[in-house]
């Protein structure tokens, strides 16, 4: 299969024309992307509430501020920069991105509910 010179397949990264293909579909399939990228910033899911992942992003970035931990994420001005960064970035982090989960706020009601019926 032919990929333009907008795709770049090193470390499955995209330049902006690479991007406009994917989403045209045109060159290459969707489902073929790997993200690369800090995960907690990705968009919300279906099965997460879009406003409780941003409210547990911030709070998550707001703790990892507190403790001095960076993004994973590296910074720079064009994307082979971020990438090298990511490589350097923190190891671990707190991200509380979870409990956003529409699955996880059941479970936790249902604990909560058998929790103040046994108490």
């Amino acid at each position: 299969r032919e990929v333009s010179k907008g795709v770049e397949r090193r470390m499955g990264l995209l330049t902006d024309k690479g991007r406009e293909e994917v989403l045209r579909g045109s060159r290459i399939d969707p489902e073929e992307i790997i993200f690369v990228g800090d995960r907690m910033l990705l968009p919300a899911g279906e099965w997460e509430s879009a406003v409780l992942v941003d409210f547990w992003v911030w709070i998550s970035m707001l703790i990892n501020g507190k403790l001095g931990l960076k993004s994973p994420e590296g910074e720079g001005e064009t994307w082979k920069e971020r990438v090298e960064g990511m490589e350097r970035g923190a190891k671990w982090r707190v991200d509380l991105r979870f409990m956003a989960d529409w699955r996880n706020l059941g479970f936790g009601f249902v604990l909560w509910m058998l929790a103040k019926s046994i108490f």
